[in-house]
């Protein structure tokens, strides 16, 4: 359900191969990534099933599940986690912003590059994983406020830096009236992964700001409100 939402928002991208792993699970320092992995030389994500029955039996305490209905939510959460950086690595978003404002048809500056400089399994997990989980959490915003629950509680779980991505949500509820549309953002915000060198989540949220004052995002604010 949410990795179908995820691919309705951006409908020019296709889902990449998934599978469950029983035995030979790996070990990670965030909850996310110990339920589920995407390898970016296969463009395979993994969901390791014998972790995510033991991690819902949790789930479903904590929020008065059943166990049934929680490992569900929580295996498509995981798997959203893991497409989303697929979406960040190989997303193709040159589409998305394809609306027609009787000037030519779209804005050659919207376009979003194909490729990084730096190289995604380069680019830090300190950026990599807030990215990932802003992406995961525009999709979740738009659904049942189930899965808003069940993400909000997995994700205590996680290191301090994934939960940067409330950074990313902060900074754009300051600047823009359209905040409640986070995935309208996605584009924008990996656009500014793809397009810089960063060293850090600090010096990506420069490189952020510096976006929001350039004509690009005034030409994504305009496209916006064409299209609603």
């Amino acid at each position: 359900m949410l990795v179908s939402k995820l691919f309705e928002i951006f409908h020019n991208n296709i889902p990449r191969r998934e599978r469950a792993v029983f035995e030979g699970c790996w070990k990670d320092e965030g909850i996310w990534d110990i339920l589920g992995k995407y390898d970016p030389k296969s463009y395979l994500i993994s969901i390791c099933e014998p972790e995510v029955i033991m991690c819902s039996k949790k789930l479903a305490t904590s929020l008065k599940l059943n166990e049934a209905q929680s490992y569900l939510t929580l295996r498509e959460l995981v798997r959203l986690h893991e497409h989303a950086h697929a979406l960040i690595h190989k997303g193709d978003f040159n589409k998305f912003l394809n609306i027609d404002l009787s000037i030519g048809g779209p804005c050659p500056e919207l376009e979003i590059r194909p490729t990084f400089k730096k190289g995604y399994r380069n680019l830090p997990h300190e950026i990599k994983e807030p990215l990932t989980e802003f992406v995961a959490w525009s999709v979740v915003n738009n659904m049942d406020l189930s899965f808003k629950k069940a993400y909000n509680e997995v994700d205590k779980g996680t290191p301090p830096y994934y939960r940067k991505w409330v950074q990313l949500r902060e900074l754009i509820e300051k600047r823009s009236k359209l905040f409640h549309r986070y995935y309208f953002f996605v584009p924008f915000l990996i656009h500014v992964a793809r397009d810089g060198v960063w060293n850090d989540f600090e010096h990506f949220i420069e490189g952020i700001k510096e976006q929001f004052q350039s004509n690009r995002y005034s030409l994504i604010e305009t496209l916006y409100e064409v299209s609603s």
